[in-house]
């Protein structure tokens, strides 16, 4: 049986510019090497709100590491951690 991480991370973003952004979001493993990476184009205005996993479908459970959001042009993004009880929720500061 397999039980899903008691943990969440979560990203959200805003493209804010009136023209296409390219969005790179890049996860690092504990020692800082890449481990996924994944870019696409958010349009003007438009905006997205995911689970990491469901931004990598391949990536396995993580308890540690770091993720990098990346844009071509101007975004808003926010980035949260929680538990998957919401007992406990937490944005995560911009490094």
């Amino acid at each position: 049986m397999c039980i899903p991480p008691f943990y969440f991370t979560g990203l959200a973003a805003l493209n804010l510019d009136s023209e296409p952004t390219d969005v790179t979001v890049t996860v690092y493993n504990p020692g800082g090497e890449p481990i996924e990476s994944q870019t696409w184009s958010l349009k003007p205005g438009a905006r997205f709100a995911k689970l990491i996993p469901e931004l990598f479908a391949g990536l396995s459970a993580m308890t540690r590491g770091y993720f990098r959001v990346r844009a071509s042009r101007q975004i808003a993004a926010y980035a949260v951690f929680g538990t998957r009880t919401l007992t406990a929720l937490s944005a995560i500061p911009a490094q």
